[in-house]
């Protein structure tokens, strides 16, 4: 329901949310994007993949991005990537939805045209914005500098190009709307979780103290200094 555009003419489909077509260079080893498919399949609908590999195997992406590359994948690669999606967006005829999940900031604007294409509405998971991550929080890029202006550039513009954006926290949700410029409407929070495969809950084990399990970054957003201090 978050993700269906109503002005839109929908697929065919039976009971349930319908299928939905995760489309682009997206990553999909990563948990959020699994996640996202695995809670769509819990709901009783289908996931398809028009995925066409990009990113490296290692390193980190956003300090990649500040080499000049894309995102850490070479200006051609891209490209030749592009081409290889734009051939599949055929594909987008049997979804109900179609999502670019992260990193899919430079597959939004093809992602836009594949998907009017096919009469879909388009839906988009930035899970973190360029300029907030390079400028603000890590500090890689100079703020007001050319590279902060492109960075800027690139999240309003692949914010503003979807029917909905998908936002992991509240918080983040209230900075895409007002980094974007997006009626409240557009957004929608859709928390991370954790996958119930790896993860359940067991009994507690008596213990004399307490243990905390940080999983994250040592990057300032993860707050490893506030988990520390309380």
């Amino acid at each position: 329901a978050l993700l269906r555009q109503p002005s839109r003419t929908p697929a065919p489909g039976g009971p349930g949310p319908g299928t939905l077509a995760l489309f682009g260079a997206y990553d999909r080893r990563l948990p959020r994007t699994r996640l996202l498919a695995a809670g769509w399949e819990a709901a009783g609908g289908r996931v398809v993949e028009i995925n066409e590999p990009l990113w490296p195997d290692a390193g980190d992406r956003a300090a990649a991005a500040v080499g000049g590359g894309l995102m850490g994948a070479s200006p051609w690669r891209w490209l030749a990537t592009q081409g290889r999606l734009w051939r599949r967006r055929g594909e987008l005829a049997g979804a109900d939805v179609v999502l670019v999940p992260y990193p899919g900031y430079l597959d939004m604007p093809l992602a836009r045209l594949a998907a009017d294409d096919a009469g879909r509405p388009l839906a988009f998971d930035p899970f973190i914005s360029i300029h907030d991550t390079l400028v603000m929080d890590r500090g890689l890029v100079r703020a007001g500098s050319p590279q902060a202006v492109a960075c800027a550039l690139l999240d309003r513009l692949s914010l503003r190009l979807a029917d909905r954006v998908l936002a992991d926290t509240a918080a983040h949700g209230q900075y895409f709307r007002g980094f974007g410029s997006l009626k409240a409407g557009r957004v929608a929070v859709v928390p991370v979780g954790a996958d119930d495969r790896r993860f359940a809950p067991r009994a507690a084990a008596p213990h004399p103290g307490i243990e905390v399990l940080f999983y994250g970054r040592g990057i300032p957003l993860h707050g490893v200094e506030t988990v520390i201090g309380a």
